[in-house]
């Protein structure tokens, strides 16, 4: 099994980093995400494909991504795809479903409100489950699997009165 990890370099590839634990483990897993100093140190010693950087509503940005999903798909043959987003995955996800790779996308835990316009998109797309890391929204194509922040627990902090 070959697991292609997708995201957009920030907050959507540390989400990933985080969630990629949690997955069955894959030796011959490979990320694609944009190379930056986040990227390259955060995923030192993986395979790593970068690919030029994808802007919101960056229509040419995802087309760019198709075109090479196609040519990591016909070199790594890939059998699951997992993804936190956002315009990376417009142009994965699609690509790879079409083909017949388990796909899979997580909606951001900052999205405690509804999908952004990436889960819209995906949401409609055949063989490309949805996620979301929020049970306020949960239902319906979107199925809460958990969130990033389940391996945190909150402390309560000793406030000190402020002399006023």
């Amino acid at each position: 099994m070959t697991t292609v990890l997708v995201a957009t370099t920030g907050g959507h590839l540390a989400q990933l980093h985080g969630l990629a634990e949690r997955i069955p483990p894959d030796p011959d897993a490979v990320w694609v995400t944009h190379a930056n100093e986040q990227s390259t140190s955060l995923l030192q010693g993986r395979d790593v494909e970068y690919v030029p950087y994808v802007g919101q509503k960056d229509v040419r940005g995802v087309l760019r991504c198709a075109l090479h999903a196609h040519r990591l798909f016909r070199r790594r043959r890939p059998t699951r795809a997992v993804s936190t987003g956002s315009g990376i995955a417009l142009g994965y996800l699609p690509y790879l479903a079409a083909r017949g790779v388990e796909c899979h996308y997580i909606e951001s835990a900052a999205r405690v409100g509804g999908p952004s316009l990436t889960g819209r998109i995906l949401r409609w797309v055949p063989r490309v489950h949805t996620y979301t890391q929020s049970r306020s929204w949960s239902g319906g194509p979107w199925r809460y699997g958990g969130n990033g922040f389940d391996a945190f627990e909150a402390v309560a902090q000793r406030r000190e009165p402020v002399n006023g």
